[in-house]
């Protein structure tokens, strides 16, 4: 679960070293969106842009899920 501490940018970080992706225990999913989306903004770091941030659609008001998604340009 999340904390008003919490570094919003190790999870993106944290989800760019994972296999797929990984899961965040909110209180408050629309804070939690917002936070992470800010974390990510001001970061400046274009390689975060290969994340996405979805709601679980088993606990929508209760977790949400930072997944590797499509990567940008030509495909070798």
């Amino acid at each position: 679960m999340t904390t008003p501490d919490t570094n919003w940018l190790e999870m993106w970080y944290l989800a760019l070293a994972s296999a797929a992706g990984v899961v965040v225990a909110v209180s408050d999913v629309a804070s939690a969106k917002a936070a992470l989306y800010r974390a990510r903004h001001q970061s400046g770091d274009p390689i975060l842009a290969g994340l996405q941030l979805r709601t679980s659609p088993d606990h929508p008001k209760e977790q949400l899920w930072i997944v590797k998604g499509a990567q940008n340009g030509p495909q070798s």
